[in-house]
């Protein structure tokens, strides 16, 4: 089962034997996907692991940085309002124990955990020890009681568009996020999707329809 997840085999059945596909598959993702150097904007090279984050950070930092919009107020209100006061009163609703446990139950199982090492399954098979205990935290950050340390830290990967790559450029970044922080969101997610999927959609329909 270990081997199954450092291959990234989702597909594998638990009884499949531990062959030296395993291994091979994990091997190669982990030299493909290791980075020992870069070209930086200069055109030199980096020459060592603190240079390549640096370069990496430095690159991120200055691609999400904010352009300061003005007038953001005068914008929103050309924007007609969607969310009824009835829609907006279920989103308000408290959140339940079943729609927390539904929501884990359609995260990955055996996605990359994040900092605290635990992925989805571990709560999935440890449910009923530390189910009520997760439960009352994402009921608690979810009605605004503030999230505990480090639950919001995240490992940033950097995934190869290429073979090989030699600039940050040809690095796609994905978030590692702990388990109960997902938790979190795809609750929320799962809320919103529920109302306003549906308005969404509609309001595309008309929009094809008038044109």
């Amino acid at each position: 089962m270990f081997w199954a997840q450092q291959a990234k085999a989702d597909f594998l059945k638990p009884n499949d034997s531990n062959a030296k596909w395993f291994h091979a598959r994990a091997q190669m993702s982990r030299t493909n996907n290791t980075i020992s150097h870069l070209e930086k904007d200069d055109g030199s090279w980096t020459e060592n692991e603190d240079e390549v984050q640096r370069t990496v950070i430095d690159y991120f930092a200055n691609l999400f940085i904010t352009a300061s919009p003005v007038r953001m107020e005068e914008v929103l209100t050309t924007i007609s309002t969607r969310v009824t006061e009835d829609m907006n009163n279920m989103l308000l609703m408290p959140y339940s124990d079943v729609e927390i446990y539904e929501a884990l139950k359609m995260m990955g199982p055996t996605k990359s955990p994040g900092p605290d090492g635990f992925n989805d399954l571990f709560f999935l098979h440890n449910w009923d020890i530390i189910g009520k205990d997760v439960v009352s935290l994402v009921k608690t950050i979810l009605s605004g009681g503030g999230l505990p340390p480090k639950l919001n830290h995240t490992h940033v990967v950097l995934i190869p568009k290429v073979n090989k790559p030699t600039k940050i450029t040809e690095l796609r970044p994905i978030s590692l996020c702990n388990a109960v922080y997902k938790l979190v969101t795809k609750v929320i997610t799962n809320r919103l999707k529920s109302y306003c999927l549906p308005l969404f959609l509609r309001h595309r329909v008309l929009l094809a329809q008038r044109d």
